[in-house]
């Protein structure tokens, strides 16, 4: 047997399979770097809150700020993370339940965006990069600098990127108690999404049909080290990262008519969360980032009962019995964990 003509046809092959990742990976990358057309729900300016701001990586400063409640010295702190294109305004709609059950909400613009200062050169796009995870874990080290917040229960909220920065910075801080996102996605998880949604595009349907699931899923990723490459940014594994919160309540919440972020992926991160602690809420009528827009009432209640738990029983407020969840027509609730 001749290993030297083996090897010769083995080497071809793999040298033709990565020109055809390459040619692909092209359109790609193309697709991938191209921004989605979302619309950010306008934010409610709150002249009672304490404005901040505070140091991140390559010598930025963020600008945010700090919401108390109404109704003395708070309990605890979330940590919230807007939007791509979002403003730390935002939290005044989303962490209305968290305020009125006595916590504090410390919300942030990220680098890039609205009155934070900017990173010359970087443009930040609907994926998360490792500058978005760096500015999470300033604004969490702000809050631990301080001494009124420092000792404070301390959980985290995001929204869409926001919601990924906030998922993974916690998976590895232990001492943030509880997660709660909206509208989640991992890139790997949505890129394919795309990808295989607009490949007819590019891709006539008898070639795509002649690549295995696992060729596409490789091609992409070499389209993802190619952007990495050109922005200079790194995209972070979130589904590497979910499995470290499994013993750690997460409320994750998606609606079933986004066309942006279909539920499904949301159902793969709570899988991939995984234990008795996490709970996938899907809201039907629900658009991307509009849970709250279709049932304001049952959102606050929800959000605010799951933060205040994080508090001691000591601490937390009275609530009437919760409505049974089978009356519900507008959600479905759904827990990973076998009970």
């Amino acid at each position: 047997m001749n290993w030297f003509l083996i090897a010769g046809i083995v080497a071809g092959i793999l040298l033709v399979d990565l020109c055809v990742r390459l040619y692909f990976a092209r359109f790609v990358l193309r697709i991938f770097e191209s921004p989605l057309p979302l619309h950010v729900a306008p934010a409610r300016i709150d002249d009672d809150a304490e404005r901040i701001e505070f140091q991140t990586t390559g010598g930025l400063t963020l600008r945010g700020s700090l919401h108390w409640p109404s109704d003395g010295p708070p309990r605890g702190l979330i940590v919230f993370c807007p939007e791509l294109n979002g403003c730390h305004w935002s939290a005044t709609s989303y962490c209305t339940g968290p305020l009125r059950e006595g916590i504090a909400v410390l919300a942030f613009d990220f680098r890039n965006h609205g009155e934070s200062e900017h990173e010359p050169g970087y443009v930040p796009l609907h994926w998360l990069t490792d500058r978005e995870l760096s500015d999470v874990k300033a604004a969490v080290r702000y809050a631990r600098s301080r001494g009124d917040l420092k000792d404070l229960p301390m959980g985290m909220m995001g929204v869409s990127r926001g919601a990924g920065a906030a998922l993974a910075v916690a998976a590895r801080d232990r001492d943030i108690r509880r997660v709660a996102v909206e509208g989640a996605f991992s890139t790997s998880a949505l890129h394919l999404f795309y990808a295989e949604r607009w490949a007819s595009m590019y891709v006539p349907p008898w070639v795509q049909r002649c690549f295995p699931r696992w060729h596409v899923r490789w091609t992409l990723a070499l389209s993802r080290l190619l952007s990495s490459i050109r922005r200079r940014c790194r995209y972070p594994s979130l589904e590497n990262r979910l499995p470290r919160l499994r013993r750690r309540p997460v409320l994750m919440i998606a609606g079933k008519q986004d066309s942006y972020v279909p539920y499904a992926i949301s159902q793969q991160l709570a899988k991939r969360i995984g234990g008795e602690e996490c709970e996938l809420w899907l809201v039907p009528t629900a658009k991307h980032n509009r849970a709250r827009g279709v049932s304001p009432d049952r959102y606050d209640a929800k959000v605010g009962a799951f933060f205040a738990a994080m508090l001691p029983a000591s601490e937390r407020r009275p609530r009437l019995e919760e409505e049974p969840v089978e009356s519900r027509p507008a959600e479905q609730v759904v827990t990973t964990g076998q009970r």
